[in-house]
């Protein structure tokens, strides 16, 4: 049973045609990939800056803390 040529031709046309589209689908796929590892890392990095923030947040708080509890009680009077 010979097949004609043209419904070969026909064929490998199509194969060849999926073959591309799934080729472009993976590169679209990969580049989607790689931006997301990228704001993984972006995320990582904003909370490593946030705990660092909070950490001298804190500190502050823990020095204004210090420092209003040695102020003297009451107002000085003013010399005139």
């Amino acid at each position: 049973m010979d097949v004609p040529s043209s419904l070969i031709d026909g064929r490998v046309l199509s194969i060849a045609d999926q073959f591309n589209k799934q080729n472009d689908w993976n590169e679209h796929m990969q580049q989607g990939i790689e931006a997301m590892a990228e704001r993984a890392d972006e995320v990582m990095t904003l909370r490593e800056t946030v705990a660092m923030l909070e950490t001298r947040v804190n500190e502050i708080y823990q020095v204004k803390e210090v420092l209003v509890e040695r102020k003297p009680a009451g107002r000085l009077k003013r010399s005139q």
